[in-house]
């Protein structure tokens, strides 16, 4: 389907557990990014969650927006100019994509002002070393992949890639380092267990928590989930 400016017009939107507002274009189908002026920078958050987009591109200046969720779509490349069209971004969901490797995520370096990050189930994330360098490269993130970032991994991020000066060298140091341990993965959830995350959910404060529930829900992935 395509993101037509009627489409954009008759979305709901409504003002999310973090008071922003937000207009949700999840689940339509939509293959392309489009016709987002039709929004009139009227929103801090847009969520095209569940989805069929392939490249992150195509975005007007949206100087308001400071959140963009799109989990469950196929994203592989990410525009070079992304950064001047949204200059307020701070958080960024993209859970469960098909970013593959450090340097389709080079355009999303540009985003300075980056605090909230999810990469979570797309092929980079499996990567070793992968959260030392997404923390390397963005200098004000707070929270990655629903996990506070530590000033030890700060540091430690620093001190691995500070000598890079290209991609060539950050994907050496990347190769010559120790794999990291994986991440627990997906399990079969229980009745109980499905319940459970359900009624956290209802009961979240945030929407980093109820992103990562439902992403928990559906997936059976409990990675950095106290449960």
């Amino acid at each position: 389907m395509r993101l037509t400016a009627d489409l954009i017009r008759n979305a709901s939107s409504y003002v999310n557990p973090l008071l922003d507002r937000e207009i949700n274009l999840r689940g339509f189908k939509i293959s392309a990014v489009e016709n987002l002026g039709a929004t009139e920078d009227q929103f801090e958050s847009i969520d095209l969650s569940d989805n069929e987009l392939v490249k992150l591109e195509n975005f007007p200046l949206l100087k308001k927006l400071t959140c963009l969720l799109l989990s469950n779509n196929r994203i592989e490349r990410v525009a070079n100019d992304i950064c001047s069209s949204l200059p307020s971004l701070h958080t960024l969901i993209l859970t469960n994509n098909n970013i593959a490797t450090f340097r389709d995520l080079d355009s999303l370096a540009q985003f300075k002002q980056i605090d909230t990050l999810c990469l979570l189930q797309n092929p980079v994330a499996k990567i070793p070393h992968y959260r030392l360098y997404i923390i390397s490269k963005f200098p004000k993130l707070k929270t990655l992949d629903f996990l506070k970032v530590k000033q030890t991994e700060r540091d430690e991020a620093t001190k691995m890639f500070a000598k890079a000066q290209d991609e060539e060298d950050e994907e050496m140091i990347v190769a010559e380092a120790a794999p990291v341990a994986a991440p627990s993965g997906p399990r079969e959830l229980t009745p109980e267990l499905k319940a459970k995350i359900t009624e956290r959910i209802q009961a979240a404060e945030s929407l980093e928590e109820i992103e990562k529930l439902e992403n928990a829900l559906k997936t059976g992935d409990l990675s950095g989930l106290d449960l």
